[in-house]
Protein backbone atom coordinates (compact mmCIF):
# COMPACT_ATOMS: atom_id res chain seq x y z
CA UNK A 1 0.00 0.00 0.00
CA UNK A 2 1.31 3.43 -0.70
CA UNK A 3 -0.10 6.84 0.35
CA UNK A 4 0.41 9.78 -2.14
CA UNK A 5 -1.06 13.41 -3.04
CA UNK A 6 -2.80 13.50 -6.32
CA UNK A 7 -4.36 16.01 -7.99
CA UNK A 8 -8.26 16.39 -7.66
CA UNK A 9 -8.35 15.74 -11.16
CA UNK A 10 -7.10 12.35 -10.84
CA UNK A 11 -9.51 11.42 -7.69
CA UNK A 12 -11.72 9.03 -8.59
CA UNK A 13 -15.94 10.82 -8.21
CA UNK A 14 -16.89 6.72 -7.16
CA UNK A 15 -15.00 7.61 -4.13
CA UNK A 16 -15.43 11.10 -3.32
CA UNK A 17 -19.78 10.09 -3.75
CA UNK A 18 -19.64 7.22 -0.93
CA UNK A 19 -18.48 10.42 1.57
CA UNK A 20 -21.28 13.29 -0.44
CA UNK A 21 -23.54 12.22 -3.01
CA UNK A 22 -23.78 15.39 -4.32
CA UNK A 23 -21.65 15.89 -7.51
CA UNK A 24 -21.88 19.89 -6.55
CA UNK A 25 -20.88 19.95 -3.42
CA UNK A 26 -17.75 17.89 -4.57
CA UNK A 27 -17.17 20.50 -7.30
CA UNK A 28 -17.37 23.43 -4.43
CA UNK A 29 -14.41 22.28 -2.36
CA UNK A 30 -12.47 19.92 -4.39
CA UNK A 31 -10.68 22.65 -5.93
CA UNK A 32 -8.70 24.44 -3.49
CA UNK A 33 -8.28 20.94 -1.65
CA UNK A 34 -5.54 18.85 -1.11
CA UNK A 35 -5.93 15.02 -1.71
CA UNK A 36 -4.65 11.95 -0.74
CA UNK A 37 -4.99 8.96 -1.94
CA UNK A 38 -4.25 5.50 -0.70
CA UNK A 39 -3.16 3.01 -4.07
CA UNK A 40 -2.28 -0.61 -4.17
CA UNK A 41 -0.55 -2.14 -7.14
CA UNK A 42 -1.51 1.26 -8.60
CA UNK A 43 -5.41 1.30 -8.51
CA UNK A 44 -6.62 3.87 -6.20
CA UNK A 45 -8.11 2.21 -3.13
CA UNK A 46 -9.45 5.16 -0.89
CA UNK A 47 -9.34 9.16 -0.84
CA UNK A 48 -8.82 11.91 1.65
CA UNK A 49 -9.67 15.64 0.94
CA UNK A 50 -8.46 17.97 3.25
CA UNK A 51 -9.95 21.35 2.81
CA UNK A 52 -7.75 24.38 4.33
Amino acid sequence: MQYIEVKSSETPLDLLFEADPCEANIASYLSDSWCFAALDNGRILAACIVKP
